[in-house]
């Protein structure tokens, strides 16, 4: 069991409402999977409430469709049918932009009644060329390519693209602009992570100080996957032992193991030798700590994990850095992709009485407890288990 790692699509975001209103007329909405990263722009027409109301509809129909499996051009077409009805009936309009990013980098952007994205490449930005052709009834515009890692895509609402209209510029800012003035930003070594917040900034003084429309704008930035192989548990059955070890080691990136018996396997598989480093310091917040050769961290299991799920959200400048949780912890927060390996052999240790006084969760609930606060924290979890 080998895992490949790809590119990974980091996501900065700013987005304010529109003056006076107290909710935003844009959606925003990112999704990861081990194939690909989705982020949705939906821009309901108006503002307040009926115009959050519409974002929100379309873009969880959108990201609905997509992560489901449906082609972008087939899940655009569908809303964009809808979009077209709201046109004479009374159902929520939407402008939308949809992004479908593959591992490889490999991305597709379609946009309907929104600005065209805008691409950073080699420390300049341009707008992104575009092929305009109609779905049903409506006009939608694509625009395709590679993301090498280093480069970014923008994405934005026409609250971006219509800064200063009648104002600054006849026809607001437009792509254009928003190209040119990352391209000057980027020259003055602006890091990408600054870079909406500044935007939003300049849509702000381009419009006299005024924002008067909602606006979003985000940036998609490629770069090497930051990758964390955490296994605890031995397999259901023996007889997996080796493929499952051997396919934790051969994987590149930080690698944990979290069980005393998931220690042992490791060793008896592998051949190293285990080194006990703190076992006598040990105690329910100081989990015992061990070190096998190539292996970033090995400690305790279900009262480790559980400790971690309880800090994790804390500041981690209150960590206390003797311990194996809060290095657990340190470890999850610097990663953007964390890979489970959870093995299903039953552990006695969890039915004793000291684990329910304490109210320590076994391996198969704590596990996925902390993969569902990691994907909350924007990171791509998976789940094996043996």
């Amino acid at each position: 069991m080998s895992i490949q790692e790809d590119r990974f699509v980091e996501t900065h975001v700013a987005q304010v409402c529109k003056r006076g209103q107290s909710v935003c007329g844009d959606h925003l909405i990112v999704q990861r999977s081990p194939e690909a990263t989705i982020v949705v722009v939906g821009d309901g027409i108006g503002s307040g409430i009926y115009a959050n109301i519409a974002a929100i509809t379309c873009a969880n129909r959108l990201a609905a469709l997509l992560s489901g499996g449906t082609l972008i051009q087939d899940a655009c077409a569908m809303v964009a049918d809808s979009m077209h009805r709201a046109k004479t009936e009374d159902v929520p309009y939407c402008a939308f932009t949809a992004a479908r990013i593959l591992k490889n980098g490999q991305y597709t952007v379609l946009s309907y009644d929104a600005p065209a994205p805008v691409l950073i490449r080699d420390g300049a930005a341009r707008v992104a060329e575009q092929r305009f052709f109609t779905l049903g009834y409506e006009l939608v515009a694509e625009a395709s390519g590679v993301l090498q890692e280093g480069e970014s895509l923008a994405l934005f609402s026409d609250g971006v693209s219509q800064a200063g209209i009648g104002i600054t510029h006849a026809l607001g800012w437009g792509s254009d602009g928003v190209a040119a003035f990352l391209t000057r930003k980027l020259s003055q070594q602006m890091t990408p992570a600054r870079l909406p917040d500044v935007v939003l900034a300049e849509t702000e003084r381009l419009s006299d100080g005024v924002h008067h429309d909602d606006a979003t704008f985000v940036i998609l930035g490629c770069r090497p996957a930051r990758v964390v192989h955490l296994m605890t548990g031995p397999p259901s059955t023996r007889q997996f032992d080796r493929p499952f070890v051997e396919g934790f080691l051969a994987a590149s990136g930080v690698r944990i193991v979290c069980g005393s018996s998931t220690t042992d396997m490791v060793a008896r598989v592998s051949g190293r030798p285990v080194r006990t480093l703190n076992i006598m310091a040990s105690s329910m917040a100081h989990p015992p700590e061990y070190e096998i050769e190539g292996i970033d961290l090995v400690t305790e299991g279900a009262a480790t994990l559980n400790q971690a799920y309880n800090i994790l959200d804390e500041d981690p400048d209150l960590y206390d850095e003797a311990s194996a949780v809060t290095r657990l912890c340190r470890m999850l927060l610097e990663a953007d992709i964390v890979h489970f390996l959870v093995g299903e052999a039953h552990n006695p240790g969890h039915d004793t009485i000291t684990f329910k006084q304490l109210g320590v969760q076994t391996r198969k609930t704590i596990v996925p407890m902390l993969a569902e606060k990691l994907r909350d924290m924007g990171k791509l979890v998976t789940e094996t288990h043996v």
